[in-house]
């Protein structure tokens, strides 16, 4: 190997964070890849809380084989993506997600994989140091999976393939994540990674204890949320049209939700924004039910309306259809 360093500096002190590279690949763009991880502790750090190993060092050392693999304080990292910024970020994530909290059994595996994958995520949303939705709307738009029919939460894990499918495990995993944040909010949901982190660290944990912490900080039961999303399969496919009406010189919009998937419906909150007289106006809509009509107050004829334009919702489709008269 050749090997080079950077610091991280955090308040209290510094950490010395290590790189071990093949003398072949040691090129000034593959050293910058890997120096990003000093910047994503940071960045992590302030999400998820301190990096947990502080006291040791953070490593990248390359391996011949494709991929990464995370080890307490020391990642494998390989193949052609070996110096790329979405997988240094993801295992760099795991020493959070997978060392300090470690799922239980290989039924709970996208507790780790599920995680670290949304981790890149918000790596990229939160890199400058602010939020920035647009960089995640694009990260979970190519995060999608191909595939929805099966849980992610694994009744009979015998199957290596299946525990480590990166549809399931990996990317529908970190859209339930990412739903979740979207159910529950940005601050819950960050509120709730505290509070499971201090719960489990350097502990295991299943997802009924995730479940239970997120009811606890969030106030709420989230069963059907875990029902629909991590033991059952499947993705909701939505169809809507809208008409207007005007009473007692109100106006109105009337939007239908149709669910067509062949599964049950699911109960999600649908953002809906509307354009109306010029501006636009974002609407929570509470659908669980298929087809289900909404009346909306509206200041103007409206002009545009978009479905879960930001990406909070897994779908199979989103797509505009006739008006539908109902009730």
């Amino acid at each position: 190997y050749n090997t080079f360093s950077e610091t991280f500096h955090y308040s209290g002190g510094s950490m010395p964070v290590e790189f071990f590279i093949y003398p072949e690949r040691d090129t000034p763009q593959n050293r910058s890849g890997w120096r990003l991880s000093a910047d994503m502790l940071e960045t992590f750090s302030e999400l998820y809380g301190l990096y947990p190993f502080v006291d040791e060092k953070y490593a990248i050392y390359q391996f011949p084989w494709g991929g990464g693999m995370e080890h307490q304080t020391a990642t494998g990292q390989g193949g052609t993506n070996a110096f790329g910024e979405s997988l240094t970020a993801h295992e760099l994530a795991h020493q959070w997600w997978g060392d300090l909290v470690t799922c239980e059994t290989w039924s709970d595996i996208w507790l780790n994989e599920g995680f670290a994958t949304y981790s890149s995520g918000l790596w990229f949303e939160y890199r400058t140091g602010e939020s920035d939705p647009a960089s995640l709307r694009a990260y979970m738009a190519q995060a999608r999976p191909t595939e929805y029919d099966e849980a992610i939460y694994i009744e009979n894990p015998t199957d290596v393939g299946r525990i480590f499918s990166g549809n399931y495990s990996y990317r529908k995993g970190a859209w339930v994540v990412h739903m979740l944040r979207g159910v529950v909010g940005t601050e819950t949901f960050f509120d709730i990674l505290a509070a499971y982190r201090a719960r489990f660290s350097f502990d295991t944990a299943t997802t009924e204890d995730l479940r239970e912490v997120s009811e606890e900080v969030w106030g709420d039961d989230l069963g059907w949320f875990f029902d629909e999303w991590v033991y059952g399969g499947g993705a909701p496919a939505y169809r809507y049209g809208w008409q207007e009406h005007e009473i007692d010189g109100q106006r109105y919009l009337e939007l239908a939700i149709e669910q067509t998937q062949a599964e049950n419906v699911f109960t999600m909150p649908v953002e809906v924004e509307v354009g109306a007289g010029g501006d636009s106006q974002r609407v929570t809509l509470w659908n669980s039910g298929s087809p289900q009509h909404f009346l909306v107050p509206v200041p103007a004829p409206v002009s545009s309306l978009e479905l879960d334009p930001d990406l909070w919702i897994l779908s199979r489709l989103v797509a505009t259809a006739p008006f539908v008269d109902g009730p």
